[in-house]
């Protein structure tokens, strides 16, 4: 997505608030924690930002909340105090950070909308006011299961091959060993995750990526998942490891040809949606 428009800016945002929190987990695995913690300030800053831009970037705070329940886990068991205390500080903030993405657009609006007596509009008197999700059930119609209907069939089909690649992507971090190559070895999915911080930060991107999945199917405009997916890594992650980490010769080839065939409607479809997305016709 290089249109000046929503997704690519998400994306640029939420990529590179993955990539600093990544930094920041690899900093504090290697005991820089001055500067790792800096880093997950900076990351939460990102996400914010992007959730500023697209409401979905607030499952980026997923990444904090799991790490704030086994950092608070690894308290109650008393395995670390000090420097585990210090760093679920961090997380918490940054979480807050995240969360303010969501809240300050949402606070601008009841202030230009919900402070005039004389003309007060209907989601303000909610126990939770939030014009987000007036203006979606209002105006689009979203909600749970309200797109499974007969006629939305062809939008569910336009969705399937990136929900698939979403769903296998997300399956594949939950059960994958990460560990560096070797020659002779092929890295392969296992139920036992390993604790580095990759394999960690694979089941991160894994639940937050499979909740959107989840949501795409159940509660959006199915469609739009083919461009709001552009700002999760971890299925071009995927991909990757589908071309590249095999031994075997010809099953090598033939994930090689898989990777470049979705390479190739990937790009198809990003020249026939922007003609059709600049015509506000279904794929948007």
């Amino acid at each position: 997505m290089s249109a000046p428009y929503g997704e690519s800016l998400f994306s640029f945002l939420n990529i590179t608030g993955y990539y600093i929190y990544s930094s920041s987990c690899h900093d504090l695995s290697s005991k820089k924690y001055l500067l790792s913690h800096g880093k997950l300030l900076l990351a939460g800053c990102f996400f914010a930002v992007a959730t500023s831009v697209r409401s979905n970037g607030i499952l980026s705070g997923i990444l904090l909340a799991y790490d704030a329940i086994w950092q608070a886990y690894g308290l109650v068991s008393r395995r670390s105090m000090g420097t585990m205390v210090v760093r679920l500080g961090f997380t918490i903030v940054s979480g807050c950070i995240v969360a303010l993405g969501l809240l300050i657009p949402q606070y601008l609006a009841y202030t230009s909308y919900c402070t005039n007596k004389d003309y007060i509009r209907p989601w303000c008197q909610s126990l939770l006011p939030s014009i987000y999700g007036w203006v979606q059930r209002h105006y689009w119609g979203v909600g749970f299961l309200k797109y499974w209907t007969v006629p939305n069939i062809p939008l569910f089909l336009l969705a399937t091959p990136m929900l698939l690649i979403l769903f296998l992507s997300s399956l594949w971090a939950l059960g994958a060993g990460v560990s560096p190559r070797s020659s002779g070895t092929t890295p392969k999915t296992s139920s036992t995750i390993s604790s580095s911080p990759a394999s960690s930060l694979l089941i991160q991107l894994a639940i937050a990526q499979f909740i959107l999945t989840v949501m795409a199917v159940t509660s959006y405009h199915v469609q739009i998942v083919n461009r709001i997916s552009s700002g999760y890594p971890l299925w071009y992650w995927y991909l990757v490891w589908r071309a590249l980490w095999t031994s075997d010769a010809t099953q090598s080839a033939k994930n090689r040809t898989q990777v470049l065939l979705v390479v190739q409607l990937m790009v198809a479809y990003a020249l026939v949606q922007a003609v059709l997305f600049g015509s506000f016709l279904p794929p948007a």
